[in-house]
């Protein structure tokens, strides 16, 4: 016996799910649990064509799947820096079909619902987290489901945007006499930013340096 999967409250969404299929076709979902247990796992899952009433049954065959209360969970205890309730709150988990896989799509809201910082999705089956941080970036992993994929090109755009902050960093404090490769990417090339903006720091410049010689040659002779 089974009875509608539960959310908690809050969560900016309920059951029924509206989402769409291949098609761009409207589709109502809805996920059971076991009645009267409290394992956040789902046994079923319905879907039912918004269109013509059509629906389609899928089992778990046994398996408990993840829920979306369990789901949410999970984005939360994936990040332990976010102040969750003081700051962030994980909303709207909607089930997606990826490669026939049920996912969870959640996303991480702050607590005044002014932007999306991020959306999470959970594999329903084997509860893998995947974050990502754009849409174009969701768009590909909706469209492929290739969990690795977009997690190279999360580190990517991670490491852009590092490179980018040290870059501006210097140009902010006057430290000059270094150009930006455009292929210079990566944790290595961090690395070397970070090594020479130490070595650009206050009484390591190459002007500075120059001037300080310059102001012994002129100092007079005992």
């Amino acid at each position: 016996e089974v009875e509608v999967a539960s959310l908690p409250a809050g969560t900016g969404n309920s059951q029924p799910f509206v989402i769409d299929l291949a098609g761009e076709q409207m589709h109502y979902v809805m996920t059971m649990e076991p009645y009267g247990s409290d394992t956040r796992g789902l046994d079923e899952v319905w879907l039912i064509d918004a269109a013509t009433g059509e629906y389609r049954f899928f089992g778990s065959d046994g398996e408990t799947l993840t829920g979306p209360e369990r789901a949410m969970g999970i984005v939360r205890s994936a990040d332990s820096q976010t102040g969750w309730g003081d700051n962030f709150r994980v909303v709207e988990p909607v089930p997606v079909f990826l490669n026939d896989q049920l996912w969870w799509h959640s996303k991480v809201v702050p607590i005044d619902n002014t932007d999306i910082s991020r959306s999470v999705f959970v594999s329903a089956s084997t509860e893998e987290a995947v974050e990502l941080g754009d849409t174009e970036a969701v768009r590909e992993f909706v469209a492929t489901g290739d969990a690795a994929a977009s997690r190279r090109r999360r580190h990517r755009a991670c490491t852009e945007r590092s490179r980018r902050r040290l870059l501006h960093r210097d140009q902010r404090l006057g430290r000059v006499g270094y150009r930006a490769h455009p292929g210079r990417t990566g944790p290595r090339a961090i690395d070397q930013l970070r090594a020479r903006r130490k070595r650009l720091s206050v009484g390591h410049h190459p002007s500075a340096a120059a001037a300080g010689t310059k102001a012994l040659n002129r100092r007079p002779l005992p």
